[in-house]
């Protein structure tokens, strides 16, 4: 008998679910999409949410024009029509395709919907980035609520993930990540496994080198112990940067507060400035 809580498929993601907004990186983000479906020979859905906020007082009923909520209905209606069609018109021919909307909030929408993907990619949304509009998704709650792998996309970034660093910490985070991303890993040129300010032997690192190998992943240690006094996000990114790396595979750490999501500094930072995508599991 199966687990119903097994990772996911070694070799493959049979769906893939990108969230669709009207922000300027928002088709960029949809094509990156496709071309994964196309590589791991996917079906892709793109999902679309706006919360239509209800008026904090009675309406009189004078005057016969609409009411605002009427005109708020209207205007989510015209941005999940122009949102659609972005989607359409960037997956091009592609034909296992599906389109899913609704006027509630994004990122609870988009978690309860991942029940029918593998795989989600978002819009990083960082401090400095441009706005992506009423129908953007935040990914850090998407990525502690959705019981999902998430790819968190920079701006105007592509993947190929030929070379993908490894921010291994012996967590339970980390050890699904791998998991996770093991389509990603078996169809890489290199694996760097990294342990960012930890004996790499002690931190468990070997192991997961060998698991790496016994998957048929081509993989090396890069570093064992920090090399500098920088943060550890940035050392990651670094490391990243000198191994020509577009891809960085790390577990997501934080802990709900009341209604909001605190996050470790290296979660945040890379959820926020990563110039790389992020594959990340909680």
């Amino acid at each position: 008998m199966q687990n119903g809580n097994a990772n996911i498929s070694t070799s493959n993601y049979a769906s893939i679910m990108v969230a669709v907004d009207l922000g300027p990186a928002a088709a960029d983000r949809v094509k990156l999409a496709g071309r994964l479906a196309d590589r791991f020979s996917s079906h892709l859905i793109g999902v679309a949410a706006k919360a239509i906020l209800t008026p904090m007082y009675f309406e009189t009923g004078v005057g016969t024009g609409p009411s605002i909520m009427e005109l708020a209905e209207k205007r989510a209606n015209e941005e999940f029509a122009q949102v659609e069609k972005l989607f359409r018109d960037a997956v091009a021919m592609r034909n296992s395709i599906e389109w899913r909307q609704v006027a509630r909030p994004g990122a609870s929408y988009m978690c309860e919907q991942a029940r029918a993907a593998d795989l989600l990619i978002v819009g990083r949304r960082g401090p400095d980035d441009l706005p992506q509009g009423s129908l953007s998704v935040n990914p850090g709650d998407v990525v502690m609520q959705c019981g999902r792998p998430i790819l968190v996309v920079p701006p105007n970034q592509s993947v190929s993930a030929e070379r993908i660093v490894i921010a291994w910490k012996d967590t339970r985070e980390a050890r699904r990540a791998v998991a996770d991303s093991m389509p990603f890993l078996k169809q890489a040129q290199m694996v760097f496994v990294t342990s960012i300010g930890d004996d790499g032997e002690a931190a468990g690192a070997t192991d997961v080198m060998a698991y790496l190998q016994r998957h048929g992943v081509a993989c090396e240690p890069l570093v064992w112990a920090a090399r500098a006094l920088n943060e550890p996000a940035d050392e990651i990114l670094d490391i990243a940067g000198e191994e020509g790396a577009d891809l960085v595979v790390c577990g997501a750490y934080g802990h709900s507060r009341m209604r909001e999501w605190i996050f470790g500094g290296v979660t945040r930072a890379l959820l926020e400035t990563s110039p790389v995508a992020c594959f990340m599991s909680h």
